[in-house]
């Protein structure tokens, strides 16, 4: 989380639409429909139960516009009777946030006869890790939702409640629901339940319903670099690793399995190796130094493995800071690699990644959750075809369009 405006004066952007990447405007809005043959993903972060909606959200703030008009008349004429406090209308956005964020996503997967692959959550699934909180969570999205959902946890489940929680049993409720989650899906998180030890970060490949088309899902949680000790109930003794330090044994020990790896299987290590599969890497937060972190690891590995004739298509993914929605591609060793800014739900935004298989084209589109569905916003075709020579900017911005009520019916074949 981020407490940053929708306005990004003084940010420095160039646009670049040449070449092979084609920026394309949807006048009405309408969704996307996938085919069978091609890899869809949907992206967003940032749940978090119960935290405010941006101001960038004019519907979200008007749901509870009487809420905090009666919290404004009780401090004005305080008396003893119950009256909502700031907190009951922040709970109120957020609730409304999530509902309109779920419904519209669930819409654009109902008029799919393909439906996407899954749904990648990247952070921030609560405010504070309030078991409360959590279970809005568990209610809100993991209940009934029509595809898979690949969650990470942010700071806002973890780092910021660590010894600031009694008996640090927020951390601990989020750890070990989280940890449990992986367990009953059979996702290879890092991490020893014996030890309480582990970075917690896993990978899944995702494949379109013929398989023609798939995609390596790495999750890295919170932010790269993080790692905390702790101590919940005096008896368990918690290590939270670097998933930086994970992602780059990952690449370096190609064949091996070291002992702090051992959950890992032959498959996932050879990740780094001759696979072609696009590489989509997840994070909450991925700001400064983090991302300069990353662009290194990651450069190193194109530079290493610049002889394979692979045509490389890596990616990285997060969210924390709710205002922002955008695609930044940067240049590495000849390679284009986006940093995208997935959306969050305090905002109603979020992201639709599509590879397209045989044609070996890509999209990433820019998506705002309303009342009436979702709004495509505009797309980025071919990213990873950019020209690699400049920094390339694109943010998704909704504009005020006429938008025709949806008809989401399945579509005939």
């Amino acid at each position: 989380m981020n407490y940053a405006s929708s306005s990004h004066a003084g940010f420095l952007f160039i646009i670049a639409f040449c070449c092979s990447t084609v920026a394309i405007e949807q006048e009405d809005g309408t969704p996307e429909v996938f085919s069978k043959d091609e890899l869809a993903i949907l992206l967003m972060g940032d749940p978090q139960y119960h935290f405010m909606c941006e101001m960038s959200n004019p519907p979200c703030k008007e749901a509870s516009r009487r809420c905090m008009e009666a919290v404004a008349q009780v401090e004005d004429k305080p008396s003893s009777s119950r009256h909502p406090t700031t907190s009951d209308c922040i709970a109120i956005e957020s609730r409304y946030a999530n509902r309109i964020q779920r419904t519209a996503m669930e819409k654009m997967i109902e008029m799919q006869r393909y439906p996407p692959a899954g749904l990648v959550i990247d952070g921030d699934l609560t405010d504070y890790g309030h078991n409360p909180q959590l279970e809005e969570f568990k209610t809100g999205w993991m209940k009934n939702f029509p595809i898979p959902i690949y969650p990470g946890l942010g700071n806002h489940d973890y780092q910021n409640n660590v010894n600031d929680c009694a008996l640090n049993v927020c951390a601990r409720n989020m750890l070990n629901w989280f940890i449990h989650f992986a367990a009953n899906k059979s996702l290879p998180i890092q991490f020893n339940s014996t030890s309480y030890t582990g970075s917690l970060a896993y990978t899944k490949r995702l494949c379109s319903i013929t398989g023609k088309n798939c995609a390596q899902v790495i999750q890295m949680n919170n932010a790269i670099d993080y790692e905390v000790a702790f101590t919940a109930f005096f008896i368990e003794n918690w290590r939270i690793e670097s998933g930086f330090a994970w992602l780059k044994a990952v690449r370096e020990r190609v064949g091996q399995i070291p002992k702090d790896l051992a959950q890992l299987k032959n498959r996932q290590l050879e990740l780094w190796k001759d696979d072609s599969l696009p590489i989509l890497i997840n994070v909450h937060q991925n700001e400064d130094a983090r991302e300069e972190k990353l662009k290194q690891l990651l450069g190193d590995w194109i530079y290493e493995n610049r002889g394979r004739n692979i045509k490389r298509k890596i990616g990285v993914f997060f969210a924390h800071m709710h205002a922002r929605h955008e695609v930044k591609t940067v240049c590495l060793h000849g390679v284009a690699v986006p940093f995208v800014y997935v959306g969050s739900v305090p905002n109603n935004r979020f992201t639709v990644l599509r590879f397209f298989g045989d044609q070996g084209g890509d999209r990433i589109s820019g998506y705002a959750a309303r009342e009436r569905g979702p709004v495509l916003l505009d797309s980025l075709e071919n990213i990873w075809d950019a020209p690699c020579n400049r920094l390339f900017v694109h943010q998704f911005h909704e504009r005020a369009l006429h938008i025709p009520r949806f008809n989401f019916t399945r579509p005939h074949p």
